[in-house]
């Protein structure tokens, strides 16, 4: 409910959904939903580790489908 009233959301609320993502299989989703925040967030110097953890949870399973 959160991301749909606040189109720029924080870091926070794209981890949770990356997880959630994360956890239904749909790990381009994923990738494509964190890469250009976390970006965004480290050139802030924000602590991004979940959502880099989550990115490669992500590479990994789609690099073990090929």
């Amino acid at each position: 409910n959160a991301l749909r009233l606040e189109p720029y959301y924080p870091l926070l609320f794209a981890n949770e959904l990356g997880l959630a993502l994360l956890a239904n299989g749909k790990y381009n989703e994923v990738i494509d939903l964190l890469k250009p925040i976390s970006i965004k967030e480290m050139e802030n110097n924000t602590n991004v580790w979940r959502a880099n953890l989550h990115m490669s949870v992500a590479y990994y399973y789609l690099q073990d489908k090929q």
